[in-house]
């Protein structure tokens, strides 16, 4: 590339990284560039934002954030770590629903529950929803869709009857921490985005809304209901909440009321 092709990919990626839909219509930005800075194409190929601009983070009981600090001492006092102090509305992370995986019998693990979703995160045709992945079969592909019932329960669709791999249930309720109340919480603008590589282990990655802390490459999935293109809804630090690494995303299809959990490591 000539000295003047690297100047003109410089300022597009300059251009890029202002995410304003003013700016991104003009560019000729391929699909992985937008979704790189959280937008899509829509029908007419003008630039859709694919995650809510509202942002909370999760707020953990103190007994837990001091439980985590120990492990991780860069924690103490920073400022994205809110303390659930029992005031707002309680949601629920972790812990397991009645509901098995139908591939490997697995009870599905809570990543979070939003009883009644916050207004702004681009879910309204329900009022409560339960987000949940089975932490054995998660990594398959296609394996983190659920279909919503009215109530919000997830009901998954594994495209693979149970037992085809021979993976029998294991008793993973051991491995994460038990059902806990946590509150939505709006920081200053200076959390809107944060950097996994900078961030972790440091900063709450925990969050409901805005763009995802993606740790590789930006990744919204086609509604297997209609084929259009996911929304961000929030994510999970699964290192948390149990002995692991990596993110689950929480991804959302406001129109057909299927979630997609999409876990990513380093």
């Amino acid at each position: 590339m000539t000295r003047a092709g690297r100047t003109r990919a410089s300022r597009s990626r300059c251009l890029l990284q202002t995410r304003r839909p003013e700016i991104l219509a003009r560019l000729p930005a391929d699909a992985g560039q937008l979704a790189g800075v959280g937008f899509g194409r829509d029908g007419d190929g003008g630039p859709r934002r694919l995650h809510p601009a509202a942002v909370w983070h999760l707020a953990f009981p103190q007994e837990v954030l001091n439980q985590w600090a120990s492990r991780n001492p860069l924690r103490r006092r920073q400022p994205s770590w809110p303390v659930n102090a029992g005031s707002g509305r309680q949601h629920l992370t972790s812990g397991f629903l009645d509901q098995t995986c139908p591939a490997c019998g697995q009870r599905l693990h809570r990543l979070l529950r939003l009883d009644p979703v916050p207004a702004g995160l681009g879910i309204t045709s329900r009022e409560r929803v339960e987000f949940a992945w089975c932490p054995l079969c998660g990594t398959f592909p296609g394996a983190g869709y659920a279909r919503h019932a009215p109530d919000g329960t997830p009901e998954p669709l594994v495209d693979r009857p149970r037992g085809e791999r021979g993976r029998e249930p294991e008793p993973a309720e051991d491995w994460f921490i038990p059902q806990t109340p946590v509150e939505l919480v709006r920081l200053d603008d200076r959390w809107r985005r944060q950097d996994w590589a900078l961030s972790n282990d440091r900063e709450n990655p925990h969050r409901a809304g805005g763009e995802p802390t993606w740790i590789q490459d930006a990744r919204y999935p086609a509604c297997p209901g209609c084929t259009r293109t996911m929304s961000a809804a929030g994510q999970i630090a699964i290192a948390d909440l149990w002995d692991a690494e990596g993110i689950c995303y929480l991804l959302w299809c406001d129109p057909c009321a299927i979630s997609d959990v999409i876990y990513q490591q380093t």
